[in-house]
């Protein structure tokens, strides 16, 4: 009994799995089929190896894997996961401010309001983050 449903687990999952789209980490890059995502200073750049030229560039990490997949898989929701992550870099900078402002004030009236945007860029942020997740494992 136990050694047939191994079996078909792993049935399962080579079914549904497109070895093209499997990411792996080559170097101080990873890939998604034909698409090198690598870190530098300015963020994640996108790379397609098969017309040797720079895509994009983007914030975040979850938005670059969303992208390479994306691409990869030829779709188009480009647009779409740009503007995501153009919402994370934008409340992310939001939320170093007002980090920075509860940490540093001695206002208590400006502690409050900046905690409360704090909490309210860290969560857009999150909403942000979760949207890219469902163009990965979509």
């Amino acid at each position: 009994m136990n050694d047939a449903l191994i079996s078909r687990l792993r049935e399962l999952i080579d079914y549904n799995l497109d070895p093209v789209l499997i990411p792996y980490k080559k170097g101080n890059s990873f890939r998604i089929g034909h698409i090198v995502v690598r870190k530098n200073k300015k963020g994640y750049l996108l790379f397609d190896c098969v017309d040797n030229k720079m895509l994009d560039i983007v914030f975040s990490k979850v938005a670059a894997i969303a992208l390479a997949k994306d691409l990869a898989m030829d779709r188009q929701n480009t647009d779409r996961i740009v503007e995501l992550d153009q919402r994370i870099k934008k409340n992310t900078i939001d939320a170093q401010f007002f980090a920075h402002t509860v940490s540093t004030s001695r206002n208590p009236m400006r502690i409050d309001i900046a905690s409360v945007r704090l909490d309210i860029a860290e969560a857009k942020v999150l909403d942000a983050k979760d949207l890219l997740e469902n163009y990965i494992f979509d």
